[in-house]
């Protein structure tokens, strides 16, 4: 358990924390709620969290996600972004979170939500989307 909540890190990048990990990270929970997360980049401490079930990015500043961000994160079964302020869910952000059990996505300002998103969850049981007013659900990628 990794808990770095109300640190006020802004962003995580390859920078931050060059050559801190550069083999696969045995942690299962990673909180960094609470914090001011603007931006974070896939080719940094995220690549090597392999074994990542629970990750909280709750009550941050994020605005949107890049595809690849979650890309590694086979085991991952809960993720919180809750109370951020993203805009868009891109079609294949979760493309490699077949494992997902819940998805919390309320209280940020959801406007498009790619329908293709949603497609690789097998096992998803609880999905929050609330006081996200007038999401649009996109069919296909134009």
């Amino acid at each position: 358990i990794m808990d770095l909540s109300d640190n006020n890190i802004t962003i995580i990048d390859s920078l931050s924390i060059k050559n801190l990990y550069e083999k696969p990270i045995r942690l299962k929970n990673l909180s960094l709620n609470r914090n001011n997360l603007r931006l974070i980049e896939y080719n940094s401490l995220l690549r090597n969290l392999i074994h990542l079930e629970n990750f909280d990015l709750s009550q941050n500043k994020l605005v949107s996600l890049e595809n690849d961000t979650f890309q590694t994160m086979f085991k991952l079964k809960y993720l919180n972004l809750s109370y951020n302020y993203l805009e868009t869910i891109n079609p294949y952000i979760f493309k490699k979170s077949q494992n997902l059990f819940i998805l919390d996505l309320s209280q940020n300002r959801l406007r498009l939500v790619e329908k293709l998103a949603f497609q690789y969850f097998d096992l998803l049981s609880e999905l929050y989307l609330s006081s996200s007013d007038d999401i649009e659900l996109k069919s296909q990628v134009e």
